[in-house]
């Protein structure tokens, strides 16, 4: 085998192995383009998201949003279902809120561009509520008050007065009855005298 035989060999073999690469790396789906605006965030809280949702030969039309605990074991859903939508160029841009009923933790955020009802292309981030765990507002049993114990009666006391108050109308009566006779009875004699002394030689 001459040597320009072997070099068009060698030659094949590369452009081969090439065109084989390039193939497979054209099928794998790149990692999106996606980021959010922080990943600690409170209760009450807005998350803006931005970026691209590329995948070759699809057009994605929409962005899932999903925060879920990282220890789950009550079987709890979600603490965010939410949909974006993409841009025909497969731009992103939107935003979700963090409940503010969310329990301080470790949660995992999950974006993933979907086509339809295909998914596409997925990004994980971990992701942190913080903010005091508000316990449960407890009601107090009621106080019941007994009712205050109403005062006795007292009679109201009987003044001295009102038992010895001077009669005054049968003492005025009475003092009339004796003076008017009196006094007539004195005049009657000044004027008796008065006639003997005119009389008398």
């Amino acid at each position: 085998m001459t040597r320009l035989a072997r070099w068009a060999i060698l030659a094949t073999l590369t452009l081969g192995l090439f065109t084989i690469g390039s193939a497979a790396m054209a099928t794998q789906a790149p990692e999106p383009t996606l980021h959010v605006s922080t990943t600690t965030a409170d209760p009450g809280d807005t998350i803006d998201v931005t970026g691209h949702c590329h995948h070759p030969g699809v057009q994605a039309n929409e962005l899932f949003v999903n925060l879920d605990a990282v220890i789950n074991e009550d079987g709890a859903p979600p603490v965010v279902e939410h949909n974006i939508p993409v841009e025909p160029d497969g731009s992103v841009q939107g935003s979700f809120i963090i409940p503010a009923t969310a329990t301080p933790g470790e949660y995992r955020l999950s974006l993933t561009c979907y086509s339809d009802d295909q998914a596409l292309d997925s990004r994980t981030f971990d992701f942190t509520v913080t903010g005091e765990v508000t316990p449960p507002a407890t009601t107090p049993p009621p106080t019941t008050t007994p009712p205050a114990a109403a005062a006795p009666a007292t009679a109201a006391p009987i003044s001295d007065t009102d038992e010895h108050l001077p009669n005054t109308g049968s003492t005025v009566l009475g003092t009339l009855l004796v003076g008017v006779p009196l006094l007539a009875a004195g005049a009657a004699l000044l004027l008796l005298h008065r006639r003997r002394a005119h009389t008398a030689p």
